[in-house]
Formats: C-alpha cells, sequence, structure tokens
C-alpha cells in the first residue's frame, strides 16, 4: 500500500492524525464517527460496500462531515486507538530519562489546546499549544511518511518551517507568561 496514506485510502491522513491528536491530548474521540460498512447494504444485491460506493453509506458520511464529525470505518478507529495507546506507551517509557517530557504528557501535567493572545506593537497575536506545562511547550504531529528523527527533522521541521511556528511560540508564551519554556515535538507515524 501506498505508505503516505492510512490503512483505509478513503481516509485523508490529516483525519487521521486529528483524530489521534483529540484522543491523546483531550482524551475524547468527539469528532470521530464510526461508519460500518455492514450497515449499509447495497439495495439491489445485499452486497457490503467497499468503500463510500453506495448511496446510503454516501449520505452517512455525509450527514457526519455536516455535523462537524470526521467520518471512518472501523479498521481507522481501531488504528487510531492503537496509535494513541503507542503514543502513551513511549511516554510512560520516558519516566526516568526524560521526566520533563512524560509529566508535560501526563494527567495533569500540563494543559492542551491553551489559547494565548498578546500584542506587539499594536499588532495581535495568537497561538494555540497543543500541550503546555511551566517549562515545555510541546506540539504533537502525526505523519503519514516517516518519524526518523534526521529524515522527519529535513522533511518536516525545517521544510515545513515548524522550527519557526516553535520559535513564534515561545516567543508568545514569554510575552503572555512571562516564562521562558522548551519547545519537543511528539512525533508519530500513522502506519
Amino acid at each position: 500500500r501506498n505508505p503516505r496514506r492510512p490503512a483505509d485510502a478513503s481516509t485523508p491522513a490529516q483525519s487521521v492524525g486529528t483524530l489521534a491528536h483529540e484522543l491523546l491530548l483531550e482524551g475524547t474521540q468527539k469528532k470521530m464517527h464510526v461508519i460500518d460498512p455492514n450497515d449499509y447494504p447495497t439495495k439491489s444485491s445485499g452486497n457490503i460496500p467497499d468503500g463510500w460506493t453506495n448511496k446510503e453509506i454516501r449520505a452517512a458520511r455525509d450527514q457526519a462531515l455536516a455535523a462537524g464529525a470526521i467520518p471512518v470505518f472501523p479498521k481507522v478507529a481501531e488504528d487510531v486507538e492503537a496509535m494513541v495507546a503507542a503514543a502513551r506507551e513511549y511516554l510512560a517509557s520516558l519516566s526516568s530519562s526524560e521526566p520533563a517530557v512524560h509529566d508535560l504528557f501526563a494527567p495533569g501535567g500540563g494543559k492542551s489546546e491553551v489559547t494565548i493572545v498578546w500584542e506587539e506593537d499594536g499588532c495581535l497575536f495568537r497561538i494555540r499549544p497543543d500541550r503546555l506545562s511551566d517549562a515545555i511547550c510541546g506540539d504533537v504531529k502525526t505523519t503519514a511518511a516517516t518519524a526518523e528523527p534526521g529524515r522527519w527533522g529535513r522533511l518536516q521541521l525545517f521544510g515545513m518551517g515548524y522550527y519557526v511556528a516553535a520559535a513564534f511560540y515561545r516567543r508568545g508564551i514569554l510575552a503572555a507568561t512571562g516564562k521562558r519554556v522548551d519547545s519537543v515535538y511528539l512525533v508519530q507515524e500513522q502506519s
């Protein structure tokens, strides 16, 4: 299969990342709407659809989208849950080697999705760190490519300008709180 796509090629990689992000950081699956193809057999033949291939399952998908949810098949929901379980296992392993990072992502160790607004020279700025403690700003990234540090660093951290975002977040946190924080990325492959 194409390594840039999740197991279910009908679900965009960005959506898988959004769902994993929500479950890991907020402990909820509010956006996830699981649609089981077995519930939408083709009326004429009774065949189970393979993807969004009949009118009924497309209508269920469209209804979920209209409600602001992300429609996924059961396999994608399982994959997201497995990703989050693996991330939590990894974070737990950091308790002695990287206690500050472990604590950042532990319950009560930081706050998720904090909105920070500040003004500089008459301009308003806004940031929303994924996870924030008094010492660290954590950003969670999922990738359909590779999380190998050297390649991810070249392709994403520098290639996508994430290092600029990290500096901007640090600047905003300092302006709003007076605290200098370190930045850390938790990067995870989707497959």
